[in-house]
Parts: structure tokens; C-alpha cells; sequence
């Protein structure tokens, strides 16, 4: 989480990226990475539809019809483009313009993996949180880490107010990836974030930064890493504010 706390990194090209820099209506980071993945043949599809996706956020309908008709093209079969398409058109002419659509998607698998991080990423985006949450509770722990929403499953939940169920699911993931390398480096970040910024607890932060630290093979992870340890080692704790405020 250099980059960013929101999740939007625009050297990393993934869909809970591309979610946080959608969210964050960091739409030039956005559409740069989408872009990006437009230049590839086998990730055009994709990248279009995240244009689409880029261009609705912004309210350009028009725009964002056009980006989902030219993703649907290049890949017709696959539903998630199509429920971005039928959502906008449904929005500017009806459900009756978009239903086709609509049955189209039920006919492909309505219940499909695609449909459910859609839904997810689209709830995460508009700050539906409860949404988000059940969405991503279809996946299991190992998906949540292939299709790059583990953080955004932790964040919903952290969110929503339920800080008790986010330490404790990050915690559940950071132990799952932890016999891979680097694996779960980003989960120990986020885990350390939630005690530091949303429990304020700064003594419970540091161990977390520092299992981050040992198992992070990036140089430029492990130095911001190193500095956010030692700031938070300088901060006064809780009972040393009461005390002074004391005195």
C-alpha cells in the first residue's frame, strides 16, 4: 500500500486497483491503466470495459455505451462486459432498452464468478459496503487472493464499522499466504493499518509492520516499512497522553 491507503496503485494493474482508483475518482490513473491493457490482445476486452466502467463513474454515458459495445464485441460471451453494458443502457433508456441484456446475462450464467466481483467492485466503488461484503463472501480465502479483492473484503468490513470482523479475517488471509513468498506482504500492511488507523492502537501495529517487513522482498517496501516503524515507535501511546494530560 505505498502508493496509496485507498488502493489505488497504478503500476499494479489489477481489478481491486483499477476499483480503488475508481473509487478515489482518480479517473487519470484510472484510464491510464486501462489503457494499458488495451495494448495487449488478450486484455483488450478488458480493458475496454474498464474504460466503460471509468467513463458511467464519470457520467458519460454515451462514452461508457460505446466502450461496452466495442469490449462486447471483442469478447460477446463474456458477462460481465454485458451487465456493464445492460446497467448503463438501463439507466438512459429503461429496462425495457436493456432486458435483452439482461436475459442475455442469465442465459450466459447470471451466478457466475464475473458477475459476483462485478457486483462487489460496483458496490466497493459506490461505498455500498454491506453489498460488498456479501458479495465477496461467495469467494473462498484463495480466490479472494487470485482475483485481488482480499484488501477491498478486509476494507468493506473495516468500513462498515465492524473492525473486530476485518483484524480478524485480514489475520485469517495473512496466515493462509504466509508459507508463500511475499504472499501475504499486502495483508500484513493492511492489517497493520487497520490497528494504526481506524484502532489508533499503535503498539498492536508495529509487530504486524514487522512480520511485513521481514517477509516484503521489494527494496522500496521494505524502506517505507522501516520509516513507518520507527514514526509509530515515536508516537506517544495511549496511556502516556492520558498521563501527561494528567499531569
Amino acid at each position: 500500500m505505498i502508493a496509496s491507503e485507498s488502493g489505488c496503485k497504478p503500476a499494479d494493474l489489477s481489478a481491486s486497483s483499477l476499483a480503488g482508483c475508481i473509487q478515489g475518482r482518480k479517473f487519470a490513473d484510472a484510464e491510464k491503466m486501462a489503457f494499458q491493457l488495451t495494448q495487449t490482445k488478450d486484455q483488450r476486452a478488458a480493458g475496454l470495459f474498464y474504460l466503460g466502467q471509468i467513463a458511467d463513474a464519470k457520467g458519460e454515458v454515451d462514452k461508457a455505451m460505446w466502450m461496452f459495445t466495442k469490449a462486447l464485441k471483442l469478447n460477446p460471451e463474456y458477462s460481465v462486459i454485458t451487465y456493464g453494458l445492460a446497467k448503463v443502457q438501463y439507466s438512459v433508456d429503461g429496462i425495457d432498452s436493456a432486458l435483452p441484456l439482461f436475459e442475455k446475462i442469465i442465459d450466459i450464467k447470471k451466478n457466475s464468478p464475473e458477475i459476483a466481483l462485478l457486483a462487489g467492485l460496483k458496490a466497493f466503488s459506490d461505498r455500498d459496503f454491506l453489498t460488498a461484503i456479501e458479495e465477496f463472501s461467495r469467494f473462498s480465502h484463495e480466490e479472494l487472493y487470485n482475483y485481488n479483492i482480499d484488501e477491498l473484503f478486509v476494507e468493506s468490513y473495516a468500513q462498515k464499522g465492524d473492525l473486530k470482523t476485518a483484524i480478524s479475517l485480514a489475520e485469517k488471509l495473512a496466515k493462509g499466504r504466509e508459507k508463500v513468498a511475499d504472499g501475504n506482504t499486502e495483508m500484513l500492511l493492511q492489517l497493520g493499518r487497520l490497528h494504526e488507523q481506524f484502532a489508533l492502537n499503535f503498539a498492536a501495529a508495529v509487530p504486524v509492520y514487522e512480520r511485513a517487513l521481514a517477509k516484503s522482498q521489494s527494496l522500496e517496501q521494505k524502506d517505507w516499512i522501516k520509516k513507518k516503524i520507527s514514526y509509530l515507535k515515536a508516537k506517544p501511546t495511549a496511556t502516556q497522553i492520558s498521563k501527561n494530560v494528567g499531569e
